[in-house]
């Protein structure tokens, strides 16, 4: 399995008009959802890059301003 670290930046303002803002200067708006609470968050498109343009699976390490969260992605497969 391969790794791939995404540094994010936590979100103050949500709402539509932050998040197009946000995707205007290149990032992607994010939310992590499970444990206690959900984390907004952003982190520049060029990081997932090699996350959705692949059919392998990655697990992935999280650092968002310092909370450190891995998990595991994959594609779902055309044939479901």
């Amino acid at each position: 399995m391969k790794k791939i670290e995404i540094v994010g930046y936590q979100r103050a303002n949500l709402g539509r008009t932050e998040s197009q803002a946000i995707r205007a200067e290149g990032n992607v708006p994010c939310v992590l959802y499970g444990g206690e609470e959900q984390v907004h968050f952003y982190a520049p498109a060029i990081l997932f890059r090699d996350l959705v343009y692949t059919p392998n699976i990655f697990e992935v390490a999280l650092n968002i301003e310092g909370l450190n969260t891995g998990l595991s992605c994959r594609k779902p497969s055309s044939t479901q």
